[in-house]
Parts: C-alpha cells; sequence; structure tokens
C-alpha cells in the first residue's frame, strides 16, 4: 500500500490561537478533534484559575503545538 505524500494545508483554532498547519488529508478529523480537546481543556482550566495569577499558571503549561501532537500520538 502506497502512502499518500499529499498535505492538506489548514488552520487551526486552538484556544485563543489559529495555527496553520500542513497534514496528511486523512489526518484532519484527527487534528480538528485535538485542537478542540485542547480549547475545552484551557477553557476550564481558565475558569477555574480566574484572576490575578491566570497569566503565572498559563505560563506553566506547555506549548499549544506540543499539546497537539501529544494528543495526536495518544489517540493513534
Amino acid at each position: 500500500a502506497e502512502q499518500s505524500t499529499e498535505k492538506l494545508r489548514i488552520r487551526l483554532h486552538v484556544y485563543d490561537t489559529d495555527m496553520p498547519v500542513n497534514i496528511r488529508p486523512e489526518d484532519e478529523p484527527l487534528y480538528r478533534d485535538a485542537a478542540s480537546l485542547i480549547t475545552k481543556t484551557m477553557n476550564t482550566y481558565a475558569q477555574r484559575y480566574k484572576g490575578p495569577k491566570i497569566e503565572e499558571h498559563t505560563s506553566e503549561l506547555q506549548s499549544r503545538r506540543h499539546l497537539v501532537c501529544r494528543l495526536l500520538h495518544e489517540k493513534k
């Protein structure tokens, strides 16, 4: 079975950031699901830790790009 080398350029909205990514077309649902999960998690986190320390707490989180990659890896 020959793997497709065709790439699709999409823009993912992750929390408060638009991220352009190049992916295989068949992976698009996986990336969109991961972006949605990260956004929901970050929104929940932001609601729980409202207040003057929100910047301090969010700076401790891993980068969004790393979170997307980790979630995608875990789903496979």
